[in-house]
């Protein structure tokens, strides 16, 4: 059976350096690679650029990539705006 633990309760070292590990886990285009510091992380993208990010940006949604998935995002927007004129340039990624 296992204790559940009560607020401000402290983890063994052990066990709070296997919770804080977050190698090899991916989040939506990154995925983590190595510590980088206190409280960053490595990441590598699916695009291929490296980004160092904050352990809480990752775990909370708010870094998904390096910047590409915006980039495509705006992109896309821009491509469907109304009133554009046939054969405009769309927004390069």
């Amino acid at each position: 059976m296992v204790k559940k633990m009560a607020f401000g309760d402290v983890l063994p070292v052990k066990l709070q350096a296997d919770v804080n590990d977050l190698r090899g886990q991916v989040f939506t285009r990154l995925t983590v690679v190595e510590r980088d510091g206190k409280g960053r992380w490595r990441c590598r993208c699916e695009c291929g650029n490296a980004k160092v990010v904050y352990c809480e940006n990752l775990t909370d949604g708010l870094t998904q990539s390096c910047g590409c998935l915006m980039r495509e995002l705006i992109a896309e927007r821009m491509a469907n705006v109304p009133g554009k004129p046939e054969g405009a340039k769309k927004a390069s990624v």
